[in-house]
């Protein structure tokens, strides 16, 4: 079974580009804060890695790699969020959905369900990775992958729907 999305493809060069990104950055600032008023972002809905999913998915590499690089810095210069070393795991698995979402939207202006789930794997992936070089604690690691299971959930079941009833292609 697969599902495709129907992706817009933007150039760098354009200014729309900017302005599509922009608008996943603010997404990625305000709703993370009203997640963690009620303790939930993080853990159940990793809003970061969603809007970047999001942004790439829909608008191709370009604006995914923006909002990638953009959302965590811009946060964690105004909010403090994500912390420390985290914010360099976060940048790395919101780059991570960037290029291979963008990837697999972009190479054939669909993804599929399985491509979905490949993405969120290797973003998780890359984050237990850097975790582990740079924190050292495998335990940590583990208990922090499985508290985000909901989230990846939410992901693979939100960009299925996404894909097949909203941005079908035949």
């Amino acid at each position: 079974m697969s599902t495709y999305v129907k992706t817009l493809t933007q150039d760098f060069t354009l200014p729309k580009t900017y302005l599509s990104a922009s608008v996943f950055v603010l997404l990625n600032l305000i709703v993370p804060q009203l997640m963690h008023q009620f303790s939930m972002a993080g853990t159940i809905f990793l809003p970061i890695l969603f809007f970047t999913f999001l942004a790439a998915v829909r608008y191709g590499t370009s604006v995914g790699l923006l909002t990638a690089v953009a959302s965590p810095l811009v946060s964690h210069l105004l909010t403090g969020m994500p912390p420390g070393i985290v914010l360099y795991i976060v940048m790395a698995q919101c780059m991570v959905i960037a290029l291979l979402a963008g990837y697999f939207a972009n190479g054939k202006n669909q993804i599929k369900t399985i491509q979905i789930l490949a993405v969120i794997l290797a973003y998780q992936l890359v984050g237990c990775l850097l975790e582990f070089v740079l924190a050292g604690d495998i335990l940590n690691i583990w208990s922090g992958f499985k508290t985000t299971i909901p989230g990846m959930l939410i992901q693979l079941g939100f960009f299925t729907i996404y894909g097949k009833y909203i941005f079908r292609t035949k």
